[in-house]
């Protein structure tokens, strides 16, 4: 029998609540007084207002509510990508929130939790995994998170609870749970998805975790960030007209591949805020980056007159930079983006504490770059860079540390390493311009002449590779379905072949990859697969009734040195001036420095 005071849950002011002790009432026979459901009412509003009202990197340590800066994204849906703002337009079935580091799941449950409270329809109870008691046992935890606003919850009410349908079990982090954990809380949802098909579960998670592969539970992704969603984010963060139009004018106009890197919350959120602070948008990412580092410790420093640092390590600006660079360094070297635990990113940051910072603790150091500067943010049990592109720049800025008489062997390294570090090299085009050049661009463009002395050698030299099965292709295939598969099937590398030494057989050094990269820059490969696709395609495609891999690789190199004859001598021709530049801009540099010893 259930005790009347545990039917406070049953009957409040709003709908979802009488609608429930309704149900109830109609089941059990047992009424509630209306003191006690005045009291009740109020504890729901107050954990519903508690749910809503989070810490942002943006406002530091005060709690706002979230509908003051939240811009909810796309998500995948029972009707395609749709704005994720009601649980019932997303599916009416349990579903998983997928989403990686950065991308807000935690804040769009919170969401999710408030708009299904307005919606008047079903209570939400909303549950942080991470907290699940010892036991693991989720039936018992949610009969805690129920009695949390009611004053006691016994298991013959959770049974006719879970049996109405007025409720909905939004469960934040599933990847944050315990290993001992995982396969109960999974076996206990499913079971009551079988025993209560009435209650909707939602469940966040990142990518690969268990609950994805349970088959009740379909797994809907988060879209990352398309400018609709980053301008909508922008003018929440900006309440100043005329600071918000600068700030989406200039970043429409700005060079920086936002889509790649503004793609979700937290990116464009350190965007805005390294914007505001030297109002001016970076115009390529390693600028971004260079002053992204200063503005979060500004945040943390000089936001207010006497406010005191609250770092836990001893390190000023600078030194944490030189730190953190070296830590960036051993983990792309033990090809960690991902930190499993805290113990995890505690044993890299023990490897990266050089003499230098010997007496730092690793916990400190580990506070400070996760939750002062939030470089390297928690999400569930593991640990992660922010965006991969924020390790790969501060590599690249440990090697430009390197000193004077080390640059010359350490960009010989890079050569050899080339592919691993590819992005870092770019980086570090920008920021190390004189030392990339004279010991990394001009011995790899010298040694392309010396290969290839004249065009005619350069195109005896080129092959295309046919890889990978594609299907026969339908007479009725639109142009770019024709276009797409040709693309998965013709691999887009050139092999470029010298008695002495291959290339790009191995992609070893970085002269294979600047090959490689204008061989399959957009241009040249759209070019490519243009001209492959209108050459005699009834003979080179439709005729063939059997799969594309019978087609000899000869024929397409054929093909492409014909056909592509001027590409070719496009891509000779830029080498020679990519080196004549490259030539003028190292005089330049030293005799500036030259000029500097003056």
């Amino acid at each position: 029998m259930v005790e009347p005071s545990a039917l406070a849950l049953l009957k409040v002011i709003n709908k979802p609540l009488n609608d429930l002790y309704d149900f109830i009432k109609k089941e059990t026979k047992f009424h509630l007084e209306k003191q006690k459901l005045n009291d009740i009412s109020g504890k729901l509003d107050n954990k519903i207002e508690s749910i809503k009202k989070v810490k942002t990197i943006y406002k530091g340590d005060e709690a706002i509510d979230l509908n003051l800066f939240y811009y909810p994204p796309y998500i995948d849906s029972d009707q395609g990508y749709i704005k994720a703002e009601k649980i019932e337009n997303i599916s009416s079935k349990n579903f998983v929130i997928e989403g990686v580091a950065g991308q807000g799941k935690s804040i769009l449950l919170r969401y999710l939790t408030f708009k299904e409270y307005k919606e008047l329809k079903r209570i939400p109870i909303f549950i942080e995994l991470r907290k699940l008691n010892d036991k693991g046992e989720i039936l018992s935890f949610i009969k805690e998170a129920i009695s949390s606003w009611i004053f006691s919850v016994s298991d013959e009410l959770i049974n006719w609870v879970l049996k109405s349908g007025k409720i909905v079990l939004l469960l934040d982090g599933f990847d944050e749970l315990k290993a001992k954990d995982v396969a109960n809380v999974i076996k206990d949802l499913e079971s009551i998805s079988q025993q209560y098909p009435q209650t909707q579960i939602v469940v966040t998670s990142r990518p690969d975790n268990a609950i994805q592969s349970s088959n009740f539970f379909k797994v809907l992704t988060i879209r990352p960030y398309e400018d609709d969603e980053r301008i909508g984010l922008i003018r929440k963060l900006v309440n100043d007209d005329d600071s918000f139009g600068n700030l989406v004018k200039a970043l429409k106009e700005s060079p920086l591949k936002v889509d790649e890197l503004l793609t979700t919350p937290l990116m464009v959120t350190l965007f805005v805020m390294t914007y505001r602070a030297k109002l001016i948008i970076p115009d390529s990412l390693s600028k971004f980056y260079e002053e992204l580092f200063s503005v979060l410790i500004y945040k943390h420093d000089r936001t207010k007159p006497g406010y005191q640092r609250e770092f836990k390590s001893s390190l000023n600006e600078s030194e944490l930079q030189e730190w953190f660079e070296i830590l960036c360094f051993i983990s792309k070297n033990e090809n960690k983006l991902v930190f499993n635990s805290r113990q995890d990113l505690l044993d890299c940051i023990k490897k990266s504490i050089s003499k230098k910072f010997q007496k730092e603790d690793p916990s400190a150091l580990l506070e400070d770059i996760s939750k002062n500067l939030c470089l390297i943010i928690r999400d569930g049990n593991n640990y992660s860079f922010i965006h991969r592109s924020i390790q790969e720049f501060f590599v690249a800025s440990f090697f430009k540390q390197r000193p004077q008489d080390l640059a010359e062997q350490t960009y010989k390294l890079l050569d050899t390493k080339s592919t691993k570090y590819k992005a870092e090299i770019r980086f570090l085009s920008e920021i190390d311009s004189y030392r990339y050049r004279k010991y990394l661009l001009k011995p790899s463009l010298e040694n392309f002449f010396r290969i290839f002395p004249n065009i005619l050698n350069f195109k005896s030299s080129i092959h295309i590779d046919l890889y990978e099965s594609w299907e026969h292709p339908d007479e009725d295939d639109s142009d770019d379905e024709f276009e797409d598969g040709l693309k998965k099937y013709v691999q887009a590398r050139i092999n470029i072949v010298d008695t002495s030494q291959s290339l790009l057989s191995k992609r070893r050094n970085y002269l294979s990859n600047l090959l490689y990269d204008y061989f399959t820059s957009k241009k040249a490969s759209t070019a490519i697969f243009r001209n492959l696709k209108n050459y005699e395609v009834n003979r080179f495609v439709h005729s063939i009734p059997i799969l594309f891999e019978d087609i000899p690789a000869s024929k397409v190199t054929k093909f492409f040195r014909k056909e592509n004859s001027g590409l070719i001598d496009e891509a000779y021709q830029n080498f020679q001036k990519n080196l004549e530049e490259c030539l003028l801009e190292i005089d330049h540099q030293e005799d500036q420095s030259f000029l500097d010893l003056i």
